[in-house]
């Protein structure tokens, strides 16, 4: 099986070019001692880690990747906390009623500003360079109350348990 791979940052949300292998996160994410942690909603192959070490930035990748989690993102923006939590329920029942996902696959998310809602790829879009704007394009065709600009090449996505560095919040479950 082909090694996964992911940029990985402690602290201010920046890119830091640190890729690290999918199965080593969990290591690196047990130092962060509070600080928001963010790791890359697309998974990597060596290609990228080469490009990175080439240009010492991720800026401009658009090689091939895929996704093995769909993120949708509920912002709070100016509504208010009630309306941001309708807006995720009903995300919910849409993915159980809508579209036949099994709940215990669902892991719906507070943010600290928001919630972000996981689930598997369940609409099987593969590998390659196209897939970042399948995704996006998919996601806000059929789902209109997620935020449509988190879909990007090298977009990071805030960790578990990790601290939202405006609201001093963390992501919990």
């Amino acid at each position: 099986m082909e090694k996964i791979f992911k940029e990985f940052v402690t602290g201010p949300v920046r890119h830091t070019a640190d890729i690290k292998e999918l199965t080593e996160i969990a290591n690196y994410a047990n130092t962060a001692n509070g600080e928001s942690m963010y790791m890359s909603v697309y998974d990597f192959t060596e290609d990228y880690v080469e490009y990175v070490k080439e240009k010492k930035s991720v800026s401009g990748y658009n090689g091939s990747v895929s996704i093995s989690k769909l993120f949708f993102d509920i912002d709070m923006g100016k509504g208010t906390e009630n309306m941001c939590l309708t807006k995720a329920r009903n995300l919910v029942d849409e993915l159980i009623n809508g579209w036949d996902l099994d709940p215990q696959y669902i892991q719906p998310w507070f943010s600290g500003k928001g919630f972000h809602i996981i689930t598997p790829d369940f609409f099987g879009f593969g590998v390659g360079s196209d897939v970042p704007d399948k995704v996006k394009n998919t996601l806000t065709h059929y789902f209109k109350d997620i935020d449509p600009v988190v879909y990007d090449t090298v977009r990071l996505l805030r960790m578990g348990n990790s601290k939202h560095e405006k609201t001093g919040l963390f992501k919990i479950p």
